[in-house]
């Protein structure tokens, strides 16, 4: 009886799996998600019209004998079982149909939930490999569109911190930019995930169809050998000249793939994650991106079992806008990042006291008396080398900023810190502006800062006679700032104003008819250096400040064009922010998102146009497409104490900076009271979640008592890292003062701006 019972079993199992097509249910749209037979009789998934994958199982086995001798041998294969119920089915495939032969299976779980197709892959080995191979693999899974001749220009690409649309502002060797595709018939991306903000890609094609593609538990694991391959060897200036292949059993990334050939449009998941066409190069920068494949694999052993998950979301948005919106949003919902809280009235007493330690008050040879900060000092303890001796304006020296936030302090900490303390915070910030008033003229400008040793006129890095547009309207509109509070404990300052309305009268007669501010002048002559106008936007708050503290309209004006033109011909309303940073011009970069940002919010509070806001509201929702919404754990075997990203210390809530490298920092905790102030205006609490990130998670890897890692001591930290290779190491371990700035523009922004909501943020 059980014999035959069995044998019922078996006919009814087979005869189940012999359907032509068995359904898995329908999306929102319509669109019927089913397994599809082969002529093999294996079968493969097909969604709607549009998508198929007749073989969802893809792997690829490296085979490596005695003599090192490589072969690859890369197969795809249908399921061999799929059992459906309801809207989940379990599928699985085998590497050759002989059971005493297989040596791989794969198990795929798909589940149907709303617009969402969810898989779990469980890849299992079954056996070694034969005597004598060392033998290596990884796993691929992807969904493709069948449209032969299919071209970049078919499809626009959400790839955070990477790629918004098109390939328009991207460097030429960035991931994703014109090097991913080297023919209008091929081409595309494998990138790491390590390298995302968040692990996801998504793709948009002219009717407004979308699909996202979602790791939503990430793992990133890592080894010391995968982090360090291809960076610069032993410091020297020479680079490998190709990646190393690596496999290794505890990687724990993965990569996203999206991109066309002749025959269509694929996108999904690689498992490690190699990386190709393009990858880049270990900590260097800008030029970081090479031609290279960047191969990551596990061990073929008995006994192996690695699993990932992916979410396949299929929606329809009416612009590229709306989908880098709805899917960031809906992905950071997802892995629903967690705040690390610290105590805010502590971190900010360390930075201001940091910040007052390193302001150099100094009497020149010739006599004259001279107070200033340098623009770069070594943050770490170990690091015996001398600091930078100019003092800068803006970007990233914030000489002006810092003496702002020290005459806050003096006035806003009494009862806090010692009475000399506060003497001296505003003898040194009151030091700072009368230095600049005294030296630096701005209309036109002739220097952007000065040599403290020297008292010599200067610009910032490289130094090369160039004053950028950024680098005046960062410290003018801090000026201000402090002009007013000033005013308000009764102190007048008609010196300073003077000054900042030089540059202000100055930049008037360089704004073009249509609006647009050239990028940068030579100093001293005024004349355009860089006729680029996409980094307009800097200009906005200095001027409306400028139109408030003066009462002259002329320069609400000037914002206001200057404001029109960023919008309308830059490419932000396509959802592309550029030319944030002086030294990566032109290109896609977080801080244009930011600083415009800042910058429509001005125009908004000045105008009350809803327009305005519109407009914040879009800057904002792209600027916040760079910060990591998971943890991106250290290499497991790298030692901490070589570590510039400490072990345990969360990842969440660092952004990318900009296109072209995978280099991470905390500059959008300058931004903690942007965001609140949206979450006022527009009572939307993805914008109040975010000011509290960036006001808590920003500190991570700041050093605060009792806690200091490597650093010299309580408010000092690190400018940069990298959470791809080379994983938790950055460019230089040195500090700037933007770093100390950033961290209390937000703090005592956002107090300024609603101090009750900052005690709820707090």
């Amino acid at each position: 009886m059980p014999t035959y019972l069995t044998f019922l079993l078996l006919f009814i199992s087979l005869g189940l799996h012999a359907q032509p097509t068995m359904s898995l249910g329908a999306l929102p749209d319509g669109q019927t998600v089913r397994f599809i037979q082969n002529k093999d009789k294996t079968y493969g998934i097909a969604i709607g019209p549009r998508f198929r994958q007749p073989q969802p199982v893809d792997w690829l086995v490296i085979l490596r004998d005695s003599t090192n001798q490589a072969g690859a041998v890369s197969n795809a294969y249908g399921y061999t079982t799929v059992r459906v119920t309801g809207r989940k089915a379990v599928c699985r495939a085998v590497d050759t149909p002989d059971p005493a032969e297989q040596a791989m299976l794969v198990e795929d779980e798909w589940t149907l939930a709303g617009d969402e197709l969810r898989v779990v892959r469980t890849l299992r080995i079954l056996k070694d490999p034969a005597k004598g191979y060392q033998s290596w693999i990884n796993t691929e899974l992807h969904l493709r569109q069948d449209t032969p001749n299919s071209t970049r220009t078919d499809y626009d690409l959400f790839v955070p911190g990477m790629v918004y649309g098109t390939l328009q502002n991207l460097p030429p060797k960035a991931i994703g930019g014109p090097l991913s595709y080297p023919n209008t018939a091929e081409g595309g991306l494998m990138i790491r995930e390590d390298r995302l903000p968040l692990p996801m890609v998504s793709l948009r094609w002219a009717d407004g169809s979308s699909v996202l593609v979602l790791n939503p538990q990430p793992n990133g694991a890592t080894t010391l050998q995968d982090s360090e391959d291809f960076r610069q060897v032993d410091g020297a200036t020479q680079q490998q000249t190709e990646p190393v292949w690596l496999a290794d059993e505890r990687f724990g990334f993965g990569s996203l793939l999206a991109g066309h050939d002749s025959k269509g449009i694929t996108f999904g998941y690689t498992y490690p994650g190699s990386e190709a066409p393009v990858t880049y190069r270990g900590n260097t920068y800008p030029d970081v991106g090479v031609s290279a494949q960047r191969l990551r694999f596990f061990p073929l052993k008995k006994g192996l079992t690695k699993s990932f998950s992916l979410v396949f979301r299929f929606t329809k948005t009416p612009d590229f806008p709306t989908l880098m919106r709805e899917s960031w949003r809906w992905a950071w919902q997802r892995l629903n990042p967690a705040v690390h809280l610290h105590d805010l009235t502590v971190a900010r007493q360390a930075l201001i006291a940091q910040l007052s330690s390193q302001v150099e008050e100094r009497t020149l040879p010739d006599g004259s008396r001279l107070t200033g900060i340098p623009n770069w000092r070594p943050a770490v303890s170990s690091d015996k080398r001398n600091r930078d001796a100019m003092c800068i304006m803006g970007f990233t020296g914030k000489a002006l900023e810092s003496a702002e936030f020290l005459l806050w302090a003096a006035d806003h900490l009494r009862g806090q810190v010692p009475a000399d303390s506060l003497a001296a915070y505003r003898r040194k910030g009151t030091g700072l502006f009368n230095t600049f008033v005294k030296r630096v003229k701005l209309g036109p400008p002739n220097a952007e800062g000065y040599n403290m040793d020297t008292g010599t006129l200067g610009d910032a890095y490289p130094n090369d006679g160039v004053g950028y547009l950024r680098s005046y309207s960062d410290d003018l509109k801090a000026t201000l700032r402090a002009i007013r509070r000033e005013a308000k404990a009764g102190r007048q300052h008609p010196d300073w104003l003077a000054w900042v309305r030089s540059f202000g009268d100055w930049l008037l007669t360089q704004q073009r008819p249509d609006g647009g501010i050239p990028r940068s002048w030579k100093t001293g002559s005024g004349v355009v250096q860089d006729t680029s106008t996409t980094s307009g936007y800097n200009a906005i708050p200095m001027l409306v400040l400028l139109s408030q503290q003066t009462g002259n309209d002329s320069y609400r004006k000037a914002a206001i064009r200057a404001g029109e033109f960023a919008w309308q011909r830059s490419g932000q309303r396509f959802g592309r922010f550029t030319g944030g940073t002086i030294d990566n011009p032109n290109v896609v970069d977080k801080e244009a998102g930011t600083l415009s940002l800042e910058a429509y919010l001005a125009l908004y509070e000045a105008t009350k146009e809803a327009k305005w806001l519109d407009r914040a509201k879009a800057a904002a929702d792209f600027a916040a497409t760079w910060i990591y919404g998971w943890n991106v754990p250290m290499p497991v075997d790298a030692p901490d104490s070589s570590l510039a990203w400490k072990r345990g210390v969360s990842t969440v809530g660092v952004q990318l900076i900009a296109t072209g490298h995978s280099l991470v920092d905390h500059y959008m905790a300058f931004d903690a009271d942007e965001y609140a102030r949206l979450y006022r205006y527009t009572n939307d609490p993805f914008y109040r979640d975010i000011a509290r990130l960036m006001l808590h998670n920003s500190l991570n890897m700041t050093a605060l008592p009792g806690s200091v890692y490597d650093l010299r001591g309580p408010g000092w930290q690190q400018e940069h890292w990298s959470l791809a290779p080379w994983r938790g190491h950055g460019f230089h371990r040195g500090w700037l003062p933007w770093v100390s700035c950033s961290h209390l523009n937000g703090l005592i922004g956002l107090e300024e701006f609603d101090a009750a909501l900052y005690q709820r943020l707090k």
